[in-house]
């Protein structure tokens, strides 16, 4: 028979005396020591690390794209779509960093700001950490991407159209009509 007993190897323990086998360290968690006795050295993962499997020495780190603020956790939370995280470990949600004014993303969990495009043509964004673009309003256009307003239809020229992507939109008032305002919709009757 044996003449000693085996130690628990790290990411196990056993609380009790006697016994075949040793007792795992639960999700969430991890030992990096030998020969524990008690559940208790079984930590909880730290912010920004996660532990999804029983009997592990270490907690793993969570990568880019998300991020972790509680202990204990067997998983990472995803920056939302609109943000992006180059970093590792990250431990807030602050971590998250917003895509720009003029630009939009609709990828969630992303790694780098190459996710965050330009607003189309007919589209603005003054906001950032956006999952889409703003049409121009009727009496308005934007012929360039990536940017916070749009542009108003001159005097005498009126636009009903929304999301228009050139001044070209903006039609010149008819005989009998005109406009003395700027960014309108219709043209005004004469009289």
């Amino acid at each position: 028979g044996k003449t000693t007993c085996t130690s628990c190897t790290p990411g196990a323990y056993q609380d009790a005396k006697g016994l075949l086998t040793c007792k795992s360290c639960p999700v969430g968690t991890s030992n990096g020591n030998t020969g524990s006795i008690s559940i208790a050295a079984c930590s909880s993962c730290a912010t920004g690390k996660f532990q999804d499997e029983i009997g592990n020495d270490e907690c793993k780190v969570c990568g880019p794209g998300t991020y972790q603020d509680e202990t204990g956790q067997t998983g990472c939370k995803s920056c939302a779509a609109g943000f992006y995280n180059t970093a590792s470990e990250s431990k807030t949600i602050s971590a998250c960093i917003p895509c720009g004014t003029g630009k939009f993303s609709t990828t969630a969990a992303a790694t780098s700001e190459s996710v965050c495009q330009l607003c189309e043509l007919g589209t603005v964004n003054a906001a950032t950490g956006q999952t889409t673009c703003t049409s121009c309003t009727s009496g308005a256009y934007q012929d360039a991407k990536g940017l916070l307003t749009c542009k108003s239809c001159p005097i005498g020229s009126a636009n009903a159209n929304t999301g228009s992507v050139s001044i070209d939109a903006c039609f010149p008032c008819a005989f009998g009509k005109f406009q003395d305002d700027i960014g309108k919709d219709e043209c005004k009757i004469c009289g």
